[in-house]
């Protein structure tokens, strides 16, 4: 339960923003057509089972994800995004006692004290609890919806057929002595049950209202929203959510009714809601009942109908056009990406204006005799400056390494770079590549572009790999950066972001080589002090998973163990990784050189 609360919470409060935005558009929608409304709130509930999100511009919420997956049990970013969103560091809070990287201290900055570990314990405490709560309650709605359903279904097991002819077509109903409103019941094959008592003069627009209800697929859409609602029960705005789709659902069904009649017939369909409806508001789990719910605002609603002019539709439509892109699409957070830009077309000469922006900033600019020291070495100094000052996280070095509209660009709050009193501050402390030229390979470089790979670093120790790709030109003797990208590959779903990240599949001499960066026995010792935590270590495939970053979810990456001679019990197995999405296969080898108890670790595979 501890790996699915998580997201529950995280879909949850993205599908209860949506309610109060719903809600709004309701009353601007008032005179469009009510079905309009159903599929705002059948948004809200898309939006409470998906997971995932496509990327816009438009997007208010942040993409899911983390810079290392949380290790309880395979949790996943779940629990990092929970510990993120209470202000801790997922990275400090790895277990008590864990040991510090073997960088040196003055360049980790990580801030993992033993208060932020306090903290992120009792979070985790929280979340255990909290998972309980959750879990029992959604047994107890579950328990309360089938309750409903089997006590319903025992009421109208005895109701009697019969055949009613309704507009040339024969049309079965079922006439229940137990029962005080009419209703659709059932799932696969919906019946229309009403009371034994009621009027036959009433009963063609019972008949037509529940034939709506079936035409439209209410039967399917309120029990799949009930189970919604029992998933997330704790939150209010998901209980609002329901009740208003249930009163919308009627009211879409009533104007589908009501579409082509008369003013004489309109006054005798509310004269029959009238005298079926249940006065009691109650939360009816398993019927599509008819006069369920707001009685008054149904009756005013047909008396004073007036079909949709094209406007209203218009509106209502570019109202749930803005509604889906604003809420059903996922911006990526800042700080997984850097642009930089400049424009050296500019009649400006490039040199003059870096002077100018370096001044107004207070940034010091790169001085004539290093670039000229760039232009003799060629673009691999030039490149290796940049690496070095972006490890260092040296962000007055790399500005004066830029082109022009730089403070700009700072200033707009997209990067990592930020404007902070005498100069612009860089990047966070935690995770890094810390270690300098150790922690950056440049894997390939033109006189115009490269290509860096970085090794960044957490306290408990983690590795996770960041490409950069940069763009940068040559003028009057200087070499001035363009752009930079910067991608971090963490949650690696495809094999084009592993071979990305493991390029040609190496592991070993690489600073992802736990045997040789020095940091495996740190690792190790902190598994066995806190072994529940780090439980993934001590298994082949979920060791792979966690070590190489790849995402923990089996739907798009899967790892197994291949079969071999020794198997588990020699220290030394193969595993094999499919990745869903672009078909692609890896293959690592995972050793366990810290004795029969300890972790595993990834090895080159060479086939």
């Amino acid at each position: 339960m501890e790996r699915i609360f998580p997201e529950v919470l995280r879909l949850s409060m993205f599908a209860g923003a949506m309610v109060p935005a719903v809600l709004l558009i309701r009353l601007l929608l008032g005179k469009a057509p009510k079905s309009l409304r159903c599929v705002l709130w059948m948004l809200v509930g898309i939006r409470l089972m998906v997971p995932f999100s496509i990327k816009s511009a438009f997007g208010l919420f942040p993409e899911r994800g983390s810079l290392a997956d949380g290790m309880t049990g395979g949790q996943s970013e779940q629990a990092d995004a929970f510990l993120q969103g209470a202000g801790v560091d997922p990275a400090a809070s790895a277990g008590a006692g864990a040991k510090e990287a073997p960088a040196p201290p003055e360049k980790s900055g990580d801030t993992g004290n033993g208060a932020a570990t306090a903290q992120a314990g009792d979070l985790r405490m929280a979340l255990r609890i909290g998972s309980a709560i959750w879990f029992f309650g959604t047994l107890f709605m579950a328990g309360y919806f089938f309750h409903s359903w089997f006590k319903i279904r025992a009421c109208v097991r005895m109701a009697s057929m019969e055949e009613y002819l309704l507009e040339d077509r024969v049309v079965r109903i079922y006439r229940c002595g137990e029962i005080e409103t009419p209703f659709l019941f059932g799932v696969m094959h919906p019946r229309i049950c009403v009371p034994s008592s009621m009027d036959r003069k009433e009963l063609p627009y019972i008949v037509r209202h529940e034939m709506a209800h079936r035409r439209r697929g209410d039967h399917l859409v309120k029990p799949l929203s009930f189970f919604l609602l029992s998933v997330h029960w704790f939150n209010p705005l998901i209980w609002v959510a329901f009740k208003m789709l249930c009163r919308d659902m009627e009211l879409a069904c009533d104007e589908m009714v009501i579409r082509d009649m008369k003013g004489k017939d309109r006054k005798a369909y509310a004269r029959a809601l009238l005298n079926s409806s249940v006065w009691k508001e109650k939360a009816a789990t398993c019927p599509v009942a008819f006069g369920e719910l707001s009685v008054k605002e149904r009756v005013r609603n047909i008396l004073n109908y007036r079909k949709p002019t094209v406007w209203t539709v218009c509106l209502g439509a570019a109202l749930c056009a803005v509604l889906l892109l604003c809420f059903m699409t996922q911006k990526k957070p800042r700080g997984q990406r850097i642009l930089l830009t400049n424009e050296p077309e500019q009649t400006q000469s490039v040199g003059e204006a870096e002077g100018e922006e370096a001044a107004e900033q207070g940034v010091e600019a790169a001085d004539t005799e290093t670039q000229e020291d760039f232009t003799a070495l060629g673009s691999r100094a030039f490149v290796e400056s940049w690496a070095e000052a972006f490890c260092s996280r040296d962000g007055r070095a790399l500005a004066a390494l830029c082109a022009r509209k730089l403070s700009e660009i700072f200033r707009e709050g997209e990067t990592v770079i930020t404007l902070e009193g005498d100069g612009p501050g860089f990047g966070w402390s935690s995770p890094w590549p810390w270690d300098g030229e150790a922690d950056y390979r440049i894997m390939s470089l033109t006189d115009t572009d490269a290509r860096i790979l970085y090794y960044a670093w957490t306290s408990d120790p983690h590795v996770t790999v960041w490409e950069e790709k940069l763009t940068f030109h040559s003028r009057d003797g200087r070499f001035l950066m363009d752009s930079s990208e910067l991608d971090i590959l963490d949650n690696i779903c495809t094999g084009e972001e592993f071979y990305r990240a493991y390029p040609g599949g190496v592991i070993n001499g690489t600073r992802m080589d736990y045997l040789t960066n020095e940091a495996g026995e740190a690792l190790n010792d902190n598994a066995m002090e806190n072994r529940d935590f780090y439980e993934p270590l001590f298994a082949p495939d979920t060791a792979a998973r966690f070590l190489l970053n790849m995402l923990n979810n089996e739907g798009k990456v899967e790892i197994s163990v291949e079969k071999g001679e020794g198997g588990q019990d020699a220290g030394e197995v193969r595993v094999s990784v499919s990745f869903i999405l672009d078909h692609e296969e890896a293959s690592v080898t995972m050793v366990r050189p810290y004795g029969e108890d300890g972790i595993w670790i990834p090895q080159t595979t060479l086939r």
